[in-house]
């Protein structure tokens, strides 16, 4: 959306200052034309392509004298707030953007404002509150409103005023549904915006610490994906490793992995959990559980998967402890957890079970025989802190 405004702090128009850069294009492209044709003239092109020369420069500037007729009757002083007027608002926010815009028809947007208010009402959204404040934010230097925020009083002003690129789509679709679409993005954005600014709540990533180094906890577990196909599987798991503080997540076959195929749609689903826990890969499970095998003798390998021989997950000892810190390089000795996750379809290699040292399962009360890989993970590694933390409490006491 155009918006011009008066820049009182330096002293100087908006407008006049748009206006002259408009001149100073001009200025460059005018020379630009008369050097294509008085090269066209002095190489002997002939007269047809001179006249489309002449033709094509004629066109810009009546196109340009258009556009520079229509800033010269845009506002000369800002805007002044009054808050004993309000039913002022409206009017001036529609001048304002009818001044600035050379898309939609004034009827056009009058119905799109009205259809805006009714969904946002709907929703709860006081919409002649939301226009002050949209209002405001192009004709004083008050900034955006804060109990909107920028996004939403945005979302707001382009749905009012599109730009004149996007005349044709906007005159295609349902405004009704448009509009539904819009107020229900304008909610999410000031929900978004109330729970940044609200401090007790935690929605920010804590990712560094007073020394500049990651604040996370890290735990002796490791998790193994063995043949798992789905990226964006792979990626929510990476998600609960970072939350569940696990020290590495080490991938094998098919599974996409950060560095390999795969990596874009693990990342999408991950938010940057596989660029904060370590990964690696082995191109079968078998070399996987070989290298558990050889440099971490002292961990569990506890495999996910239903069958007869496996516990119930909750009554499974796992070894280990909460005493992680993620500024100290994990102990290759230290007795830990490793857990073996398989394909959505296959489960664990059968070949592959043999090799562990306990099986564990969920309890599945219905007719599906299985939770989502990805669901699974959670489950047991919140179980296994949980039980950490209890024998520290023991310990503590």
């Amino acid at each position: 959306m155009r918006v011009y405004l008066s820049m009182n702090s330096f002293g100087v128009s908006g407008k006049l200052l748009r206006l002259g850069l408009i001149h100073i294009l001009v200025f460059y492209i005018e020379m630009y034309h008369r050097a294509r044709i008085v090269s066209a003239g002095t190489s002997g092109i002939g007269t047809t392509r001179r006249s489309t020369f002449i033709a094509s420069r004629r066109k810009f500037w009546v196109t340009t004298s258009m556009q520079f007729n229509s800033y010269s009757k845009l506002p000369d002083k800002t805007f002044k707030w009054n808050e004993s007027r309000p039913e002022e608002v409206s009017i001036r926010l529609k001048t304002v953007l009818a001044s600035t815009s050379m898309g939609i028809s004034e009827e056009e947007r009058k119905k799109r404002i009205d259809i805006l208010h009714e969904s946002l009402d709907s929703l709860g959204i006081d919409s002649n509150d939301l226009e002050n404040a949209a209002f405001r934010s192009i004709t004083t230097t008050d900034g955006y409103n804060q109990e909107y925020g920028k996004s939403a009083i945005r979302a707001y002003r382009t749905f009012v005023n599109p730009r004149p690129s996007k005349v044709d789509t906007v005159r295609s679709e349902n405004v009704n549904v448009a509009a539904m679409r819009c107020a229900r993005q304008i909610d999410f954005l000031c929900k978004r915006h109330r729970s940044h600014e609200t401090e007790w709540v935690r929605h920010h990533d804590n990712l560094v610490g007073d020394e500049g180094n990651l604040k996370r906890k890290q735990f002796h577990i490791i998790l193994v994906l063995d043949n798992i196909r789905s990226a964006f599987n792979v990626g929510s798991i990476f998600r609960t490793a970072d939350a569940c503080g696990c020290c590495k997540v080490i991938t094998t076959g098919i599974t996409p992995h950060p560095k390999g195929a795969g990596a874009e749609k693990v990342a999408k689903s991950a938010l940057g959990a596989d660029r904060i826990v370590q990964s690696c890969h082995f191109e079968t499970t078998k070399e996987a559980i070989n290298y558990l095998r050889t440099k971490r003798p002292n961990m569990l390998l506890v495999g996910m998967e239903t069958t007869k021989l496996s516990k119930k997950y909750t009554e499974v000892t796992y070894p280990g402890s909460m005493n992680g810190d993620s500024d100290e390089e994990v102990d290759n000795l230290t007795p830990g957890t490793v857990l073996v996750l398989g394909n959505e379809v296959t489960g664990v290699d059968t070949t592959i079970m043999p090799k562990l040292d306990v099986m564990v399962e969920i309890p599945m009360f219905g007719s599906k025989n299985s939770l989502n890989v990805a669901s699974c993970a959670p489950v047991v590694l919140y179980e296994i802190l949980r039980q950490w933390e209890e024998t520290t409490d023991e310990k503590l006491k």
